[in-house]
This record gives structure tokens, C-alpha cells and sequence, in this order.
């Protein structure tokens, strides 16, 4: 296995795809598009055939869907689906050598005993992270962060391709999964930040879309304001209920997470706490007028120019 299909002399990897939710259908069906040979395989039979009208072939189970797999890609939602679906039935499934890609934000220890099946079967894992939410899979845009030997890296790299903009090596197994979950907190604790900031301000008369514009105009790079003014959600392609559950659940794997390695992450904690509030302050639907959002570019660029 080593570039993608229609280069000359290449051999093009078979692909499985597990987990066809919001994030996963998008990037399996940009799999697909770009002629690799692939299975796939989720509980919803309506998600597996969406999939199958862009070129995916239909599987019955997980071990079925990589039956011959040079690459498996799971995107299921946690650390119990994981953990079930990579069995041994599925690893001793793949070719000899094959390499599986963990896309799911789980603990590291879901990772490290997913390492672990792996091995014993003679076959590699990496944790990869993804940034860039539903919108960025649909577009192939994504950005990977990936945790594992250089060699699988590299021998992935022409599927990740299919739906990423960028790959980061971030060092051994595990270490791509703490650098999303790290990600994760800065941006889940910037939005209780915001939560709470906005409750401040509408407690003393000052409104939602007067307060954006506030921020807006003092906050060169306007971490919490997509939160403030709505526009967070239109631009993801994230529903609300989608950003309450998984957000809670990343949360907690930041927690997990920062327990292993030995770090106080009160942030994470006090997110966590707060987190049905902060969905309730949500405004889903909202759009940033192109007025808006020029004049942000325009303070942005002001302030990284030192104007």
C-alpha cells in the first residue's frame, strides 16, 4: 500500500470504515469518491446505505467490514463502542500488517489496550484526532493529529488525504488522542467562559447581539464570540443535541485524560459542571452578516499587525 488510485505503480489499500454518524459518513463517502476500494459498517442501516450510493460496499459486522482491510477508520462515539468493536475477531479480519485508525476521542486507557489487541495480533494502531467538525469532513478539510510510528503514518496518509487538510505527527501511540482531548478543553472551557460572561451581561440590561458586537470589537481574536452571537453552531454543522452529548462526553475524556498523566485541569472540571447551561445558552440557526465578519478580519489583522 502506498499512494492513492491512479498513480502509477501503485497499490491501492482496501478501506474499512466503522461509524457512518455525522462525522464518519462524510469522510467515508470522500473515501469512496476518491476510488479507493471500501467497506463499511454501522448500526443504522439507513447511514450504510447513504454510504453505498457514493460507491461503499454494504457489511454486515464490524469483522465483515474489514475482511482484507489494509486500513479499518473507526469513528464511533466512545470508549464502550470502541472497545467493542475493535475485538480480535475484527484485527485477525484485516490483511497481515494491516493498520487501524482510531478517530473516536476516547481515554488513554481505551487506547492503550487497543495498542495492546494490536500487537498481540501483529497489527498497528494510531490514535488520530480530528479537528474541523461536520463541516470540515463534509469539505475534507479536517485536520489529524495523529499518535503512532511514523511508518503507519505514512502508509495511511493517502486515505487520511481523502478528507484532511493536514496530518501532525505528534509523537508515539496515545499522544494524538491527548492533544485532541487538550484541544477539546480549550474549546469547551472557552465556551463556559462565554456562557457565563453573557449571563453577566444580559443580567445588567445588556443584550446578546449588543454584547457580540462588544466583544467583537475589543477581542482581536474573538475566541468566545461565534458562542455569544450564534454562529458557532451554523458554521460546524453541529445540532445542539449533538454538541450536548459529545461535548460532555469530551469533557469527560479531558478529565480522564489529565488524571493519567498527572495534571490538575480545573477547567475541564468546572466545564463540566456547567455544561447544561452553557447548551442552554446556544441561539442555533444564527449567521454572522459578511459586514460582521469583515470587520472582525479587519480588528484581527490590526492586532496581529500590532496597529
Amino acid at each position: 500500500m502506498s499512494s492513492p488510485p491512479g498513480a502509477e505503480g501503485s497499490i491501492t489499500p482496501a478501506v474499512a470504515f466503522l461509524g457512518l454518524g455525522g462525522m464518519g459518513g462524510p469522510m467515508a463517502d470522500r473515501v469512496a469518491l476518491s476510488g479507493f476500494p471500501i467497506c463499511v459498517f454501522d448500526v443504522s442501516e439507513d447511514r450504510v446505505q447513504d454510504r453505498v450510493t457514493t460507491g461503499a460496499v454494504a457489511s454486515g459486522s464490524p469483522a465483515a467490514a474489514a475482511s482484507g482491510a489494509d486500513v479499518v477508520c473507526v469513528v464511533v462515539h466512545d470508549d464502550a463502542q470502541v472497545l467493542d468493536v475493535i475485538d480480535a475477531p475484527l484485527l485477525d479480519a484485516m490483511a497481515p500488517g494491516g493498520v487501524v485508525v482510531l478517530h473516536s476521542t476516547v481515554t488513554l486507557a481505551t487506547v492503550q489496550t487497543i495498542d495492546q489487541r494490536c500487537r498481540a495480533r501483529e497489527r498497528h494502531l494510531l490514535d488520530i484526532g480530528i479537528s474541523g467538525g461536520v463541516s470540515g469532513a463534509a469539505a475534507g478539510t479536517l485536520v489529524m493529529l495523529a499518535g503512532g510510528d511514523n511508518a503507519s503514518i505514512e502508509r495511511v496518509a493517502p486515505v487520511l488525504a481523502c478528507y484532511s487538510r493536514q496530518l501532525v505527527s505528534c509523537g508515539p501511540v496515545g499522544s494524538g488522542m491527548a492533544a485532541k482531548a487538550a484541544r477539546n478543553l480549550i474549546a469547551l472551557a472557552v465556551m463556559a467562559l462565554a456562557a457565563e460572561g453573557l449571563a453577566v451581561a444580559e443580567a445588567c440590561g445588556v443584550g446578546r447581539d449588543l454584547f457580540a458586537e462588544v466583544c467583537a470589537a475589543t477581542d482581536a481574536f474573538g475566541y468566545g464570540v461565534p458562542f455569544i452571537d450564534g454562529s458557532m453552531l451554523s458554521r460546524s454543522g453541529v445540532s445542539v443535541e449533538r454538541l450536548r452529548t459529545t461535548g460532555l462526553k469530551d469533557l469527560s475524556v479531558v478529565e480522564a485524560i489529565a488524571a493519567d498523566l498527572g495534571v490538575d485541569a480545573p477547567a475541564a472540571a468546572y466545564a463540566s459542571s456547567q455544561w447544561d447551561r452553557v447548551i442552554g445558552y446556544l441561539r442555533p440557526g444564527a449567521e454572522v452578516s459578511d459586514e460582521l465578519a469583515a470587520g472582525r478580519e479587519r480588528r484581527r489583522g490590526r492586532a496581529i499587525r500590532g496597529a
